[in-house]
């Protein structure tokens, strides 16, 4: 059996027995290249598929007698295209496999090849028969291949399935209430999927998928007021009480009133209105006398974010599935955009729509709301019960830099968010004023036993 006729090693909840060249839909990958005469094509896959992106390359070369290249390491979340690491080699187009948010818009021609989720039927034929009203249905990308499945489930209810935009084409009715046909397109776009409400706010919503999906998270903040209902192949049906994201995001509000200093983290370069979104934080951060610090380190790992311990807390402008250190990884809460409207905008309430799209919080987005001419700087935290303190300068961004005329590594007198300063040191040359001595053999052997430490 050839690698491309073996079965794929897939997660739990994915179907093990679709083979792989079935399971990349490796022949539309070929007629994609061919149809649009692609010379340089890059190959992006998440971390969990790379055991086989070279049977799949190589699979695919043969049939276009082209080179193609695997993007690996991600420049940021291996759920949005890798544009930057594309043109590195001057790619001129990118399939992506594996799951995606569907949020980037990149200026270079892009093939999705989702993985696809196996569902328990029985278990959403049961669910839907013991509610009633209105159902909005979320799916996880990964069940995109099963649509026409969970539409027959919902033939008899009056169900909305948002359609999953994957262009600037939206041709497919998302329920009874559809305006498609009347305007050409859909009345509400959110996190990719566009739908039609008759309502408000729908009664019930059924999220196919599991709860730890990013996409479940973001749905479940925008309807509030719903009853969900979460349906996953690993726990069957479950429903869902949205009150201890609201304790969350309450908690993470009071630590971005008490913080002096907010750390912005850019984890995009192609979403639209990215720089907007930074000088809104800049400008919530200035009405309330608070520093701002504008960071880009690739992929947010823990390992990165660790390197600025005086930094307070980080604010990722970016996508909404990114995944994320949380606070038991990392000492400094990590926010949105979202806690710090919620937090710094005196206008924005809890009874507006809460959105974790950066894009709908800026000015010109669905979402957006001016701040007041006057903020409230002074509160009293509900974490430590003492008045919030404000910062010493007049806010804005610190624009100081400590410049060394001998060129050696210094840091500045002044300290980040009231914490301690870094100093470095070593790289100044000193000639003539360190004594003069012999190289002598130093450690050797392992970090876990040097041969010079005695045996315990």
């Amino acid at each position: 059996m050839s690698p491309v006729e073996q079965p794929f090693m897939l997660d739990d909840d994915e179907d093990r027995n679709i083979p792989l060249k079935d399971r990349f839909e490796i022949q539309k990958c070929v007629d994609w290249i061919k149809t649009n005469n692609y010379s340089k094509v890059c190959l992006q896959f998440p971390d969990t598929f790379l055991s086989e992106s070279v049977d799949v390359a190589l699979h695919i070369e043969e049939q276009i007698s082209n080179k193609t290249y695997i993007l690996g390491d991600t420049t940021y979340g291996s759920c949005c295209v890798d544009e930057i690491a594309a043109q590195h080699i001057g790619g001129d187009a990118i399939i992506h496999f594996g799951h995606s948010c569907l949020t980037s818009s990149p200026q270079i021609p892009v093939l999705n090849i989702f993985r696809k989720r196996k569902m328990d039927f029985s278990a959403l034929k049961s669910l839907i028969s013991e509610i009633n009203g209105s159902i909005v249905v979320i799916y996880d990308i990964g069940y995109h291949h099963l649509l026409g499945e969970i539409e027959k489930c919902f033939s008899k209810k009056d169900a909305i399935i948002p359609e999953i935009l994957l262009g600037n084409e939206h041709n497919k009715d998302c329920s009874a209430y559809c305006k498609m046909k009347e305007t050409g397109a859909h009345s509400e776009v959110r996190f990719s999927r566009g739908y039609c409400l008759p309502e408000v706010t729908p009664k019930n919503i059924i999220y196919i998928g599991d709860q730890t999906d990013a996409c479940f998270k973001n749905f479940s903040y925008l309807f509030k007021g719903a009853e969900i209902w979460n349906c996953s192949f690993k726990n069957g049906i479950e429903k869902y009480s949205i009150l201890n994201a609201y304790k969350h995001i309450s908690y993470l509000v009071e630590e971005i009133k008490a913080a002096g200093s907010l750390t912005v983290v850019v984890v995009t370069l192609t979403m639209k209105g990215y720089l907007e979104a930074i000088d809104h934080v800049k400008m919530l951060a200035k009405k309330c006398n608070k520093k701002v610090y504008v960071i880009s380190v690739g992929k947010p790992t823990v390992a990165k974010l660790t390197n600025f311990p005086e930094m307070e807390l980080f604010v990722v402008i970016g996508c909404t599935e990114l995944e994320l250190p949380s606070r038991r990884e990392l000492i400094q809460p990590v926010v949105g955009l979202l806690e710090v409207e919620l937090a710094l905008n005196s206008n924005r309430t809890w009874n507006d729509t809460l959105t974790r799209d950066f894009r709908d919080l800026i000015p010109g987005g669905q979402n957006y709301i001016p701040l007041s001419e006057i903020e409230n700087t002074s509160s009293v935290s509900l974490i430590t019960g003492k008045m919030n303190k404000l910062s010493d300068v007049s806010g804005g961004v610190s624009t100081e830099l400590a410049v060394n005329q001998e060129k050696a590594l210094a840091s500045s007198s002044q300290k980040i968010g009231g914490k301690q300063e870094k100093t470095w040191f070593g790289l100044k040359q000193e000639i003539g004023e360190t004594p003069v001595s012999l190289a002598v053999k130093g450690r050797h052997g392992t970090s876990t036993g040097y041969k010079e430490e005695p045996n315990l």
